[in-house]
C-alpha cells in the first residue's frame, strides 16, 4: 500500500515506537512523517528512556522521515498536508483511536490502516482499534475497500 502512495501525499505514522513499521513505509518516494512521544511520556518506563528514540533515529537513518515529537492530537491542530497513508499506532484505548481517527482522518487522501485490530480483543485498554473501525469509520461512509491483513484494518477514502 505505501508503494501505492503518490510522492506529493504524505505517508503519517501515529506511533512509531522504535521504527520498524516507519523504516518500511519509507521504502516508497512519499514522504514520511513518524509522530510519538517516545521519551516525553512520564509513567512508561519504555517510552520514558531516551534509548527508544535514538533506536527509532538509528533505524529510520538515511531514510525519507521526519520525526515529530509530541502528542498526536496536539500535532493534528497544526497539520495542514494531504496524506496518502495514515497509519494509526498510538495509543489503543477507545478514547485514544478516536480521538487520532477523528484529528487526522479528514487529511486523508487516500487510505487508512490500522494496526491491532481484533475483534476477539477483551482488553479494554486494548480494544479500541476494533471499536472505533466498527462504530465510527464503517458507519461513516467515508471509506471503501475495506481489508484485513493480519492484524492490520485497511480501507480508502471514497
Amino acid at each position: 500500500m505505501a508503494s501505492k502512495v503518490p510522492p506529493d501525499l504524505a505517508i503519517v505514522e501515529l506511533g512509531s515506537f522504535k521504527g520498524k513499521s516507519t523504516s518500511y513505509l519509507a521504502r516508497g518516494k512519499a514522504s514520511v512523517f513518524a509522530i510519538d512521544q517516545w521519551d516525553s511520556v512520564s509513567g512508561n518506563p519504555i517510552y520514558n528512556d531516551s534509548k527508544t528514540f535514538k533506536e527509532f533515529l538509528e533505524i529510520t537513518k538515511g531514510l525519507n522521515v521526519t520525526p515529530l515529537k509530541g502528542n498526536t492530537s496536539e500535532i493534528s491542530k497544526v497539520w495542514t498536508r494531504p496524506i496518502g497513508l495514515l497509519f494509526i499506532d498510538a495509543g489503543h484505548g477507545f478514547d485514544d483511536v478516536s480521538q487520532d481517527y477523528r484529528s487526522w482522518s479528514p487529511f486523508v487522501r487516500g487510505f487508512i490502516a490500522f494496526h491491532d485490530y481484533d475483534p476477539k480483543c477483551q482488553d479494554l485498554k486494548f480494544n479500541g482499534v476494533y471499536k472505533v473501525v466498527e462504530t465510527i469509520l464503517k458507519p461513516s461512509g467515508l471509506w471503501t475497500d475495506y481489508e484485513i491483513v493480519g492484524s492490520i484494518f485497511t480501507a480508502r477514502r471514497k
